[in-house]
């Protein structure tokens, strides 16, 4: 099991902890367990989304861009 501290992005309060239990990624919240999240920093009111097929998105696309960093010959055209 892994752990990882959310934090707002806006001042760095804690929002919950993500875990990866097999592969599935969990967002705790205090006492709520949940896969999708929509609402708001309790400190500074800034927004706050969580979208696990979001976070999946956007660790592709990074893992594509840090691919095309590394190897200049790396091309996405079909």
């Amino acid at each position: 099991m892994q752990e990882n501290v959310i934090y707002c992005q806006k001042c760095g309060t804690p929002i919950g902890v993500v875990e990866i239990i097999e592969g599935q990624r969990i967002l705790h919240i205090g006492n709520q367990t949940v896969m999708n999240y929509r609402g708001y920093c309790d400190n500074c009111q800034e927004p706050f989304n969580w979208y696990e097929s979001e976070q999946q998105l956007l660790k592709l696309v990074r893992r594509v861009q840090e691919m095309m960093k590394n190897n200049s010959n790396f091309d996405l055209r079909l």
